[in-house]
């Protein structure tokens, strides 16, 4: 039996390499029709070639969103200091 909760938190999808122009790469889902998304080529493995198939996985990473939530509100909290709450005109 396959766990939902794995399932919500990770998805695995195969993607052809359609096109690859300057610094740019159109892939192409294989299992979505009409899908397609561009993509630096700094994303793919250096050995990206037209035609290739890319396993792509997309997961949440619940650390990462933490540490982003706790920094986004620190800096709230400095830029929020000295504010004294007063109204201000430009």
């Amino acid at each position: 039996m396959t766990d939902n909760k794995q399932q919500l938190d990770s998805v695995n999808s195969s993607w052809t390499i359609d096109q690859m122009n300057e610094d740019w790469a159109t892939l192409t889902s294989l299992t979505q029709n009409n899908l397609s998304i561009e993509l630096p080529l700094s994303l793919l493995p250096q050995s990206a070639q037209e035609g290739q198939i890319l396993q792509m996985n997309l997961a949440h990473d619940p650390t990462a969103t933490q540490e982003e939530a706790d920094q986004l509100k620190q800096e709230i909290s400095h830029l929020s200091a000295d504010d004294d709450g007063g109204d201000f005109s430009l």
